[in-house]
């Protein structure tokens, strides 16, 4: 219960992850990258969409 969907990739020097809440009015679902390094992880949005629930069977297919 409130527990998130989630598919993440490599996409050259970023990783890219898209998730969005387990809620049961809707929620948003949320694209999201980061470029690993020593620091802490710094996110970057990339795009936010409404959404009617979770996201099930979710998988990030291309670059």
């Amino acid at each position: 219960m409130n527990g998130w969907g989630l598919a993440f990739r490599a996409c050259g020097d970023q990783l890219i992850v898209i998730a969005g809440p387990r809620v049961s009015y809707g929620g948003m679902i949320e694209l999201n990258s980061w470029v690993p390094d020593e620091n802490p992880p710094q996110w970057n949005l990339i795009g936010r969409k409404s959404s009617g629930g979770f996201v099930y069977n979710c998988a990030v297919m291309g670059c």
